[in-house]
């Protein structure tokens, strides 16, 4: 390959520097985002498994069938609309 020459101008190591400093900021902030999309997503998690143990608890001491049902019905659309809410 080519060798490198010893001596690297002043101007060439002041650009590396620069590429170098955009390059560490842009890195931090794809963790930052990385960071804050993954808390989302532990938080909506959380939540999710929260209401369905709470539909579950409350399924388990009906007595009546239709009374069973109709809370599974009451809760789906709500379930639904979180779903969308949380993919847009």
């Amino acid at each position: 390959m080519f060798p490198l020459p010893e001596h690297i101008s002043s101007a060439a190591k002041s650009q590396l520097e620069s590429q170098l400093q955009i390059f560490s900021t842009l890195t931090s902030k794809v963790f930052e985002s990385a960071e804050k999309i993954i808390a989302l997503n532990l938080n909506a998690g959380k939540a999710a498994l929260s209401q369905t143990a709470e539909t579950a608890q409350q399924l388990l001491v009906t007595q009546d069938p239709r009374d069973f049902f109709s809370y599974s019905s009451s809760q789906a659309r709500p379930n639904i609309e979180s779903v969308l809410a949380y993919s847009r």
